[in-house]
């Protein structure tokens, strides 16, 4: 049986991937947005590699670039959370930010 705790965490996840995925495509059209199942690894632009067993909470974004450190949204992100972190890391505007 699934933990409902995690279930709710998923289902708000995906309920704000969408919007995420527009704000990505409209003010970040260079970054790429990519999800990660269980068990999948991914080469980090930074140069590090993200393994995603070992995030804790198992939710979130990671946002890198090359010559910066990453940095790891953890948990569920509201689409205006995820811009204004992401206008604020990658040192641009995002019209989804409202600060």
């Amino acid at each position: 049986m699934r933990n409902p705790e995690g279930q709710a965490a998923l289902e708000n996840f995906q309920f704000f991937l969408k919007p995420i995925q527009e704000i990505v495509k409209r003010d970040f059209p260079d970054v790429e947005l990519r999800v990660l199942k269980r068990g999948e690894s991914l080469r980090l632009p930074d140069g590090t590699r993200l393994n995603v067993q070992n995030l804790q909470p198992q939710l979130g974004y990671v946002l890198s670039a090359r010559g910066k450190k990453h940095r790891v949204l953890s948990g569920v992100q509201s689409d205006a959370d995820f811009a204004c972190a992401a206008a604020a890391f990658f040192q641009r505007r995002s019209s989804a930010c409202p600060k």
